[in-house]
């Protein structure tokens, strides 16, 4: 089995801490504390930060790294593992939480979901339920352990199916996959060439898309090894 450091990027964020619970998961950290864990420079897993100060910590048992450029490295490895975390992008974003798994007795799916304080969105599971909207409401009801709360209202969400619409060509109007997303990347980018405009995701932001997952790749055929992320900016 292939051992794997975890790593977290140092974006605007912060993740609740997952408690041990009977599913199985256990906590990365501690409710206060990252005794052990590692920081290191954005370019090079090996160097030291170079940003001053602490860029993460740990508040109410939730995990935010305020400044950029910095890897947070878990001082345990892990092999064949399932991912689950919360986040919240800068100030007055939503949570938004996303589970990946393809191994075990269930669906395998990419899902996702974006919690509001008013309204939520949760996309298709893989087991049947298509994708809901939950919006607040003042009714108040009671939860199975007899606390009240107010009732969300649940509706079923009829996804638009996007590339059947004129807002693509004809000949790009098929089912790609992933909701019909593919042609219109390639829309996107043929219409770039065209009128001789920068794409939306042009040739350095596909290389920070891409390169780290192949540097990760290479790292996990070595058994974790710290490899340098080369830097395209």
């Amino acid at each position: 089995m292939e051992k794997f450091i975890f790593l977290l990027m140092a974006i605007v964020c912060c993740a609740n801490a997952l408690q041990a619970a009977d599913d199985g998961f256990v906590p990365l950290f501690g409710a206060d504390s990252l005794e052990g864990w590692k920081l290191s420079d954005w370019s090079d897993l090996r160097t030291p930060q170079k940003v001053k100060g602490t860029p993460w910590k740990i508040e109410n048992g939730v995990l935010s790294g305020p400044n950029k450029r910095t890897w947070i490295i878990s001082p345990k490895e892990y092999g064949d593992f399932i991912l689950r975390l919360e986040t919240k992008i800068s100030r007055g974003g939503n949570a938004f939480r996303v589970n990946i798994w393809w191994k075990g007795a269930h669906r395998g799916c990419e899902r996702a979901q974006w919690i509001g304080d008013k309204m939520s969105f949760y996309a298709p599971h893989p087991n049947g339920l298509g994708p809901v909207i939950v919006r607040s409401a003042e009714q108040i009801e009671k939860d199975d352990a007899g606390f009240e709360r107010k009732a969300p209202k649940f509706e079923r969400y009829k996804q638009p199916e996007w590339w059947k619409t004129d807002m693509l060509p004809e000949p790009l109007r098929h089912n790609s996959g992933h909701e019909g997303s593919h042609t219109f990347l390639t829309h996107e980018f043929v219409d770039a060439i065209i009128h001789n405009r920068r794409p939306a995701v042009d040739v350095y932001e596909s290389l920070a898309y891409t390169v780290p997952g192949i540097v990760a790749h290479e790292s996990a055929l070595k058994k974790g090894e710290l490899m340098k992320i080369p830097q395209y900016d």
